[in-house]
């Protein structure tokens, strides 16, 4: 990813994160996230009460799609397709300590046996500026039109 979207995600702290259920419906919710840039993937917390967590009940990935950027003064937004991973309890070391540094307040959790953690791969992606002329347009190379 370019140096700009990467500085964009580093910025931001919360996205829309939306996955495929398997009833085929769609379940989309507000939710914090931590990118990781030398990966260049995501990692969300849920619980396993949730809606989203039901889209990984007869697999341990699925469809999903992630946005960044709500906010009508700055005119700029990120938006993601991709798979979405549970990532298994003894393999969440690295997602726990990228979790742990953006945001403190999660060590309160880590020992949560609700708590799951969630690693969101993009395959396509679309960041867009619209706060300068000319606009800024980035996208990966499997743009999708």
């Amino acid at each position: 990813m370019d140096k700009i979207v990467k500085e964009f995600l580093a910025h931001h702290r919360v996205c829309c994160f939306s996955v495929l259920l398997p009833n085929r419906g769609l379940h989309s919710a507000t939710m914090h996230y931590v990118f990781c840039e030398e990966k260049d993937e995501f990692y969300l917390v849920t619980q396993k009460d949730s809606r989203k967590y039901q889209a990984f009940s007869t697999t341990s990935s699925c469809n999903a799609a992630l946005t960044i950027g709500f906010n009508e003064k700055e005119w700029v937004t990120m938006q993601m397709d991709g798979k979405a991973f549970l990532i298994p309890t003894e393999e969440r070391t690295h997602a726990e300590q990228c979790y742990s540094a953006r945001y403190p307040s999660y060590a309160k959790y880590k020992t949560d046996p609700q708590a799951v953690f969630v690693k969101f791969v993009p395959t396509w992606w679309r960041y867009s500026s619209f706060k300068t002329k000319p606009h800024v347009i980035i996208f990966s190379e499997d743009e999708q039109t």
